[in-house]
């Protein structure tokens, strides 16, 4: 035979044999990784399955003590819960009504410990306007409480608030507004604040 003819057959067979091994070997690469796609998602769905369990029972763990608070709150014990719901709903009033141009940023610190952080963010926090009073002095006169007979989780309330107002040295304005306030029985703090409507008199 041809030494150019067996050159080239060798060169031939060589060439089928190294790409025959690199073949060879990529089907055991992707074997392997078909295998570890695999592991990774029987592990993915076990992870979902496990937190679906954990999700469905922190669900009924909250529902549970809705019900549990929600027995307590319309129970004859839960004068106790009414009274801490009464002394916050005044804290965080006398902090919103009671301040002058002097010490009206401090208001937010005053109600800080009454009220949820969301409601703190919402009132209070980044707001540009914070600092200033406008020239307001303003005074707290009288707040009553009334409660809904029938509660949930959370106390809901109706509060009537009167204060006193006054720009600089013009003549005092009383105010009357009404509120209706959501008590967290939890934290034991406001969570939400909702003016219900207002009305100035001389």
């Amino acid at each position: 035979m041809d030494r150019k003819i067996k050159y080239s057959l060798f060169v031939a067979i060589l060439f089928l044999l190294v790409s025959l091994i690199i073949n060879v070997k990529q089907l055991q690469n992707n074997k392997v990784l078909n295998t570890n796609i695999s592991i990774t998602k029987r592990e993915n769905s076990d992870l979902k399955s496990v937190n679906q369990t954990v999700q469905e029972k922190e669900t009924s763990l909250q529902k549970e003590l809705d019900t549990v608070k929600t027995r307590e709150n319309n129970s004859s014990a839960s004068n106790n819960v009414y009274k801490d719901f009464e002394a916050v709903t005044n804290k965080v009033f006398e902090g919103m009504y009671n301040f002058n141009p002097d010490d009206y940023k401090d208001r937010k610190k005053t109600v800080k410990d009454y009220i949820s952080d969301e409601l703190y963010k919402k009132y209070y926090q980044n707001k540009s306007t914070i600092g200033d009073s406008g020239g307001v002095t303003s005074k707290l006169l009288e707040t009553k409480i009334y409660v809904k007979t029938t509660q949930k989780s959370d106390l809901v309330g109706l509060v009537y608030v009167e204060s006193e107002s006054q720009i600089n040295d013009s003549k005092p304005k009383k105010i009357k507004n009404y509120y209706e306030v959501t008590y967290d029985t939890t934290n034991k703090k406001i969570k939400e604040i909702n003016n219900q409507g207002q009305i100035y008199h001389e």
